[in-house]
């Protein structure tokens, strides 16, 4: 049996190349999100809104609500979950069968916006192997504006950034490059109830 250990990371290790920003939500908002209100999804993509609702379904609380909020308030245009193994996975970069419409519909964008996929995942296996650590994974949002390609890692109260969230998010930082010449960016998003600021 194979143990893997995920470090947590202190807001002061994230390096500066990683953008951090706190947004405040209403507490109401996830309370709704709890009894399966998904209004929150109702400027998303189709094929983003179901996939998170059927996730968010799946695992009721207050699982996928960061994700929810942060596409409500920052998602205006073509914006993806992103939160798959696509940092190391081949079937990300090569043709074949995947599991739903949702996961080739992503793999169609990533191919699109990032002919150098192949590529990139080469880097990141690479990475990977000098490291004893888990292996570097994606982000859970993407978002794609008129000038950036925006790679966000949400955190909710009292999660933490782990060591392999924080790998991906610089991998994507370094490696990444835009076939569209946008510019490639990568935050973390803190989510902050507006009750407790406050107090």
């Amino acid at each position: 049996m194979t143990t893997s250990r995920t470090r947590r990371l202190a807001a002061d290790v994230v390096p500066s190349a990683v953008t951090q920003t706190t947004l405040t939500y209403s507490s109401a908002d996830l309370e709704r999100w709890k009894r399966k209100d998904r209004s929150l999804l109702r400027g998303c993509q189709p094929l983003v809104r179901r996939l998170l609702t059927a996730k968010a379904d799946t695992r009721p609380g207050r699982r996928f609500f960061g994700e929810a909020y942060v596409l409500a308030n920052e998602g205006t245009g073509e914006s993806w979950y992103g939160s798959f193994k696509w940092l190391t996975s081949p079937k990300w970069s090569a043709p074949g069968p995947l599991a739903d419409d949702y996961q080739e519909a992503f793999r169609a964008a990533l191919q699109r916006h990032f002919r150098n996929l192949d590529t990139f995942q080469q880097e990141v296996r690479a990475a990977a192997e000098k490291t004893a650590g888990s292996l570097p994974v994606g982000p859970d949002l993407w978002l794609v504006t008129r000038r950036r390609h925006r790679f966000i890692e949400v955190k909710l109260p009292g999660d933490s950034l782990a060591s392999h969230q924080l790998e991906g998010l610089q991998l994507i930082e370094r490696h990444l490059r835009a076939a569209d010449g946008r510019l490639v960016s990568v935050e973390v998003v803190t989510l902050s109830p507006r009750e407790a600021i406050g107090s």
